[in-house]
C-alpha cells in the first residue's frame, strides 16, 4: 500500500512539465485603426468568419463568429472565464453599452490547437483561444480594433492523474490556462487588415 501511493506520487510530481513564453513583452491591449467605418468593417468580418470554410489563412480559417450581445450573451457574460494575470479586465470594466457591437471569433468545436508563443524544452507546445473584437470609432470613417483572448490555453501533451471514474490513474490531456499571447492577437489584426487592403470592407 505504502508503495502504491509513493508510485501515485511520483506519478503526479512529474506531471507538471515546465512552460516557458517566447516572443513581445505582455501587454493587456492590442489595438489597431483601420480606415473603414465601423459599420462597413464589422459586415466584412461577419461575412469572412459565417462561411463554411472561409480564405483565411490557418488557423482561423476554422474560427467562426459569433455577436457578443443579448439574449445569448449577457453583459455579466465574461465573469465566469479564465483570465490568468486579469489580462482582461480593460474590458470587463468597459459598460456593456460600448460591448454591443463586439464579435467572437472561436473555433465552435474546442479541438483546434496550433504553435504560439508556449513551448517546452522539447520545442513548440499546442495553443488554442477565441478572440473578442472591441470596436470603437474615433472618426466617421476610422474604425479601431482591440483584441482579447478569450480563454488562452495550452496543451503541452499528457500526464498521470486520477481519471475522471475516479477508479484508478490514467493518462489525461495535460490542459493549462495560461496568460494571452502578443503573436496571435497580432496576427488577427493582420488579417482584418487584409479585409481592408482587399476592398472586402466597400
Amino acid at each position: 500500500m505504502i508503495l502504491t501511493v509513493m508510485a501515485f506520487s511520483y506519478l503526479l510530481s512529474c506531471s507538471s512539465v515546465p512552460i516557458q513564453r517566447q516572443g513581445a513583452p505582455e501587454t493587456q491591449i492590442v489595438s489597431r485603426s483601420y480606415p473603414v467605418d465601423l459599420e462597413s468593417f464589422r459586415a466584412a468580418i461577419l461575412l469572412r468568419f459565417s462561411k463554411s470554410s472561409n480564405s483565411s489563412p490557418p488557423p482561423f480559417d476554422s474560427m467562426r463568429v459569433r455577436e457578443l450581445n443579448p439574449p445569448n450573451y449577457p453583459a455579466d457574460w465574461l465573469i465566469t472565464l479564465a483570465d490568468p494575470g486579469g489580462f482582461l479586465e480593460p474590458y470587463k470594466r468597459l459598460p456593456g453599452s460600448l460591448r454591443a457591437r463586439d464579435l467572437l471569433i472561436e473555433e465552435p468545436i474546442g479541438d483546434l490547437y496550433w504553435p504560439s508563443e508556449y513551448s517546452t524544452t522539447a520545442g513548440p507546445v499546442r495553443f488554442r483561444c477565441g478572440f473578442i473584437l472591441h470596436f470603437s470609432q474615433p472618426t466617421p470613417s476610422t474604425t479601431e480594433v482591440q483584441v482579447y483572448e478569450k480563454v488562452p490555453e495550452i496543451w503541452p501533451g499528457e500526464h498521470w492523474a486520477l481519471l475522471h471514474e475516479g477508479i484508478g490513474v490514467g493518462k489525461v490531456h495535460d490542459i493549462r490556462f495560461v496568460e494571452p499571447t502578443v503573436k496571435d492577437r497580432m496576427d488577427m489584426l493582420n488579417l482584418l487588415r487584409d479585409l481592408v487592403d482587399k476592398k472586402e470592407t466597400t
